[in-house]
């Protein structure tokens, strides 16, 4: 788990909700420059997550799980498409323009299909025992 915030601080501060759902906090004026909060010497910190606000004003943000990082990492790219690998899938996008027609098309992808089979043999989480086999 990655420290976002120096330490928990509790401090009074202004909170305006937007029409557009937008939250601005602002630290009251009498706490301004009395609480180092971002940690890492930063001056800023940005964070995704889930922001609840219930009809009476309370809010709560729950960040997301930190240092996920992104769900999938580019392998390598086709001509036509993108190989990328999820924790336990191989994914493989595809983008054709309609013009090439489906012979053109269908062969494009088996060559690119067979790229990708050598690639995933070619990794060792393929051993004999495990099987791997491209499909339509």
């Amino acid at each position: 788990m990655r420290n976002v915030f120096i330490q928990t601080t509790k401090m009074d501060s202004q909170t305006v909700y937007h029409e557009n759902g937008g939250v601005t906090i602002t630290p009251a004026v009498y706490e301004l420059g009395k609480h180092q909060i971002v940690a890492g010497g930063k001056m800023s910190v940005v964070q995704k997550g889930k922001m609840i606000s219930n009809d009476d004003g309370s809010s709560k943000f729950l960040p997301y799980v930190g240092g996920g990082g992104s769900r999938y990492s580019r392998i390598f790219k086709t001509r036509h498409g993108t190989v990328k690998q999820s924790k336990a899938n191989i994914i493989f996008s595809i983008n054709m323009p309609k013009r090439y027609g489906k012979k053109l098309i269908n062969s494009i992808l088996h060559e690119e299909l067979r790229q990708i089979e050598a690639y995933a043999k070619s990794q060792r989480s393929v051993g004999k025992d495990e099987e791997w086999e491209a499909c339509l």
